[in-house]
């Protein structure tokens, strides 16, 4: 049933975000609930986001193998970060942002051949560690709603988010590794 949303009203409504409370008005359709956001209320939830701790913002239990964090570290150093901690976010932000949302479907496809061919090897399962690490505001949410799509623990998605752009970037995979490099140099 689809709803046409004639009736629209104001209403308060609240997001539950890592534990906190982000309480708004909004646009909501009468009928079915829906709500409809717009620049003004996105703007002010990412006001929100920052003026949270950063602690909040955390993801734990991320499974990583050995072969996989090394991948990071050495793109770190390459980069000149020194900070796997970095990359990994940054990784995680440039597959959602660019990859996940379909920018270049020829990307997606071609990183999950390789992610294919990787599957059940060394590189991806020898020496798995649990990981945790922070995010900022706008990253978790952005994760949170990839797990949540892909019916999947915020952990899950991330370990598997960081093998798929992992193997790109041991396949050397130029657009991978340019979008890495313009969200690094832009930290």
């Amino acid at each position: 049933m689809s709803c046409e949303h004639e009736t629209i009203k104001m209403a308060r409504r609240t997001k539950q975000v890592a534990g906190e409370t982000f309480k708004f008005s909004a646009e909501v359709c009468a009928a079915c609930g829906a709500e409809f956001w717009n620049l003004d209320l996105e703007r002010e939830f990412g006001t929100w986001l920052a003026k949270q701790k950063a602690d909040r913002f955390k993801v734990q239990k991320v499974k990583i193998s050995a072969a996989v964090y090394k991948t990071f570290s050495d793109y770190s150093l390459y980069v000149g970060k020194g900070d796997v901690s970095f990359v990994l976010r940054a990784a995680l932000n440039v597959y959602l942002q660019k990859i996940a949302r379909g920018v270049t479907p020829e990307m997606v496809e071609a990183i999950e051949e390789l992610h294919a061919k990787e599957k059940g090897t060394g590189f991806l399962e020898k020496g798995v560690k649990e990981r945790a690490f922070r995010l900022n505001g706008r990253l978790y949410v952005d994760l949170e709603s990839f797990a949540r799509l892909a019916e999947a623990s915020m952990a899950h998605a991330a370990s598997e988010i960081l093998a798929r752009v992992a193997v790109a970037l041991k396949r050397h995979t130029e657009t991978v590794k340019n979008e890495l490099e313009y969200v690094l140099r832009a930290s």
